[in-house]
């Protein structure tokens, strides 16, 4: 979406239905950005490259995060089926009695 909006900005009169959704979608975001980075010569915008290396920052963060969650009961250990269940109690009954 970021892209679209950036590539819109580069027509003097872009097509309102597409250009006015993405502008209020994506422009508070890259708006948190233009006030770090002024435009050079007034009109070269530098900062949704700042603002693409933040969201893949975030992004790859999130990626490495763990995902795993405890179930809805409460309870935490991952669920194993009964059949499987049963199965690795008797193995395990087996090595203890070794």
């Amino acid at each position: 979406m970021i892209v679209g909006r950036l590539l819109l900005t580069w027509f003097p009169n872009p097509p309102q239905a597409i250009a006015a959704p993405l502008a209020t979608l994506c422009d508070p975001y890259l708006n948190l950005f233009r006030g770090l980075i002024p435009p050079i010569g007034g009109t070269i915008d530098l900062s949704p490259i700042l603002a693409f290396v933040v969201l893949d920052l975030f992004s790859n963060t999130a990626a490495a995060l763990p995902c795993e969650m405890p179930p809805a009961g409460g309870k935490g250990g991952p669920r194993v089926p009964r059949r499987k269940a049963g199965r690795v109690a008797r193995w395990m009954g087996a090595k203890k009695g070794e």
